[in-house]
C-alpha cells in the first residue's frame, strides 16, 4: 500500500501542473492561485518589515500593465543595498514551507480522522511551489543589491580564513 507522505507528494505534483496549467486563463489562474498569491506577496512584506524595508500595505489586485498582469505588489519605500536581494528573493522561502508542510504535516498511517492532511497539505505545498519563483519585479530589486551583499559575504569568509 501507498504511504501517505508518498500520495500527498503526488497529489502535490499534479496540483502544481493543474495551477500552472490555469495561467493562459488569467481570472481562473488568479482566483486559484490567491492563497499562494498572498503567501507571495507577504513574504516580500515579512522581509521588508524585518530589514528596515518599510513596506506598504500589500496590493492583492491584479493590474494590468502593458505586455500583461501584475498580479498583486508589496511597495517597498526603503530598498537599499543591504536589504533588497533579502526583499527581492523572499518567495524562495515558500520551497521550505512546502518541504516542512509535507514532511511535518503527512500522517503517519491512513486513518479517517487524518483524511483531511489529504486534502489541505497537498494544496497548501502546490500553492507555495507555484508562487515561490521571484518575478521579473522581484529579480530587479534583487540584482542592484546581489552584488554588494555577495561581495560583503566572499569577504567575510576570506577574513575569517586568514584569521
Amino acid at each position: 500500500m501507498i504511504q501517505p507522505e508518498t500520495a500527498i507528494i503526488i497529489l502535490t505534483l499534479i496540483l502544481v501542473v493543474l495551477l500552472r496549467g490555469l495561467r493562459r486563463y488569467f481570472v481562473l489562474f488568479w482566483l486559484a492561485a490567491l492563497p499562494g498569491i498572498v503567501l507571495h506577496e507577504l513574504s516580500h512584506w515579512l522581509l521588508a518589515f524585518v530589514s528596515n524595508g518599510r513596506p506598504c500595505f500589500p496590493r492583492m489586485l491584479p493590474k494590468r500593465v502593458p505586455g500583461g498582469y501584475i498580479m498583486a505588489r508589496v511597495p517597498v519605500r526603503n530598498p537599499t543595498w543591504y536589504n533588497g536581494a533579502f526583499i527581492g528573493l523572499a518567495p524562495l522561502l515558500l520551497i521550505a514551507m512546502a518541504f516542512v508542510s509535507i514532511a511535518y504535516g503527512s500522517p503517519e498511517s491512513w486513518s479517517w480522522a487524518q483524511s483531511w492532511r489529504i486534502v489541505l497539505i497537498p494544496a497548501f505545498a502546490a500553492e507555495c511551489l507555484v508562487e515561490c519563483a521571484p518575478s521579473p519585479a522581484d529579480w530587479r530589486i534583487a540584482r542592484k543589491t546581489l552584488w554588494p551583499l555577495m561581495a560583503a559575504i566572499v569577504t567575510v569568509t576570506i577574513l575569517g580564513m586568514l584569521l
